[in-house]
């Protein structure tokens, strides 16, 4: 998993306050090799823009979403860059990511645990 432009989220996965994330449906399949498919159980590194290996978690769940019916417990998982947790920082921190969808868009969610600082 990479997250190439917004290290101040990779330290939010170190400090335990983001146990969330959320993709696109076409890119479940990875799109690269820091991009991979995910899959429930697995145990991923998490680099920065650097490609620098940060830490290591384990999803736990992938739940597919509707736009317009983001469950509390995503946003509560997911803040925003600026550490605000609400369903209106989510939306703001996501819309023009998934570019300003409707209701009825879906995409992935992606939750997990930290398991470890990543290893040399």
């Amino acid at each position: 998993m990479q997250w190439s432009t917004q290290p101040e989220l990779i330290d939010q996965i170190i400090d335990g306050t983001k146990t969330a994330t959320v993709t696109r449906l076409e890119w479940q399949d990875g799109y690269d090799e820091y991009a991979t498919a995910l899959r429930v159980g697995e145990v991923y590194t998490v680099y920065d823009g650097e490609r620098t290996a940060r830490c290591r978690v384990r999803v736990t769940a992938l739940e597919l979403t509707r736009w317009g019916d983001i469950p509390e417990r995503l946003w509560r998982r997911d803040p925003a860059t600026n550490d605000e947790t609400s369903l209106a920082a989510f939306v703001g921190d996501h819309d023009e990511y998934f570019g300003y969808p409707g209701p009825d868009f879906e995409f992935l969610a992606v939750y997990f645990d930290r398991v470890d600082d990543a290893l040399p």
